[in-house]
């Protein structure tokens, strides 16, 4: 299970080495849960959120507020959209 501590971490850690994240903007916290965005530019960044008593955490790439893809592991992963089969 993935820590609100963990996510915070690993989101300095990125800020400082790739080229292409711009900034960290923290969202809501509380005692059991952190949302963040890694902003690439303005209109594209990484959505993260961690549940720690759900055990759950989603990640999804939006880029002019919408949602382009995206990760909900809760339970089980589900990946948005659907990787094509074929």
């Amino acid at each position: 299970m993935y820590s609100c501590g963990e996510l915070h971490t690993d989101a300095q850690k990125a800020l400082q080495q790739y080229w292409f994240i711009q900034s960290v903007q923290i969202g809501q916290v509380t005692d059991h849960t952190l949302s963040l965005r890694l902003y690439i530019r303005t209109d594209l960044f990484v959505q993260a959120f961690v549940g720690e008593i759900s055990g759950s955490m989603y990640l999804a790439l939006i880029e002019r507020e919408r949602r382009i893809f995206g990760i909900d592991l809760e339970g089980g992963n589900s990946v948005y959209p659907s990787p094509v089969k074929g």
